[in-house]
């Protein structure tokens, strides 16, 4: 728990107007579809490769010896009578590549539709399991003090941005050169934007917005733990949420993991409404 004193809103302040409570129609079978594309690409922000491989009947991404979260077949769509057949072509296709199978499957998207309950039964492991959360409502941005400030990251600030995420999500450090690299690249060719909130200079949250295929991802919320429980989360989601719309997008989507009670009272609050689940799947040796 933090020690510092809660951020003061001035008296003189007004929040920029927004519609937090309604995120607007749900996603449509299109736009969902579009969403599970966007969701598996995003690796490639951190250097993974994309491509469809047909004998596969899956989009494949792949970053070298960075395990199942970097490497996976997804936009699975698959007839029921080949599950079997095409289970063998990708666990020798990833064997091939040096890499252990894994796979992401969007219910309700995912064809055959019961491809989990299969996957279960032939000894695969559920990694991690997650819902996507829509808007189409543009939020409320707070103002909560003078001496807070965001900016768009920039390849100078990259590696500030990527320290925050190291230290909210744990990622390893063995890493960190390579992600700040990636980072400023991506924000420099614009197929990326970031957001840094500064606190009496320093660094303390940060966000990620990107687009694809027209549609608008929010990723990497994070804020600093003795900065937690501030606004700060509320503060740069409604930044990203409301740059995403305006860009064109027809909706913000982000994914969030269903037991973080706090990061979803954020997101409800800002007007995000449920969607389908994602889940990430393993295979065990034969």
């Amino acid at each position: 728990m933090s020690d510092a004193p809660p951020l003061r809103r001035p008296d003189s302040a007004r929040p920029r107007g927004g519609s937090d409570d309604h995120g607007g129609a749900p996603p449509t079978a299109d736009e969902q579809a579009r969403i599970e594309r966007q969701l598996a690409l995003l690796p490639g922000l951190a250097g993974a490769s994309d491509e469809h491989i047909p004998e596969l009947g899956a989009l494949v991404m792949r970053l070298p010896g960075r395990g199942p979260g970097y490497n996976f077949a997804a936009c699975l769509r698959w007839a029921a009578d080949e599950v079997d057949q095409r289970i063998d072509a990708l666990r020798r296709w990833f064997a091939e590549a040096g890499e252990w199978p894994a796979l992401v499957i969007g219910e309700g998207l995912t064809e055959p539709g019961d491809l989990a309950e299969r996957l279960a039964g032939m000894g695969w492991v559920e990694l991690e399991r997650e819902r996507i959360y829509v808007t189409r409502g543009q939020p409320t941005v707070p103002h909560l003090a003078p001496s807070l400030r965001i900016e768009a990251v920039t390849a100078q600030s990259a590696a500030e941005c990527q320290a925050i995420e190291e230290r909210v999500f744990g990622l390893a450090e063995q890493y960190a050169d390579s992600r700040t690299e990636h980072l400023a690249r991506a924000v420099e060719s614009g197929a990326l934007r970031a957001y840094l909130v500064r606190l009496d200079g320093e660094a303390v949250a940060s966000a990620r917005l990107s687009i694809s295929d027209g549609i608008a991802a929010v990723s990497g919320v994070g804020v600093m733990p003795h900065r937690r429980n501030q606004g700060l989360a509320t503060l740069v989601t409604s930044v990203a949420t409301r740059a995403g719309l305006a860009m064109g997008s027809p909706l913000v989507w982000l994914s969030v993991d269903e037991r973080n009670t706090p990061a979803l009272k954020v997101y409800q609050r800002l007007g995000y409404r449920p969607s389908f689940r994602w889940s990430r799947w393993a295979a065990t040796a034969r």
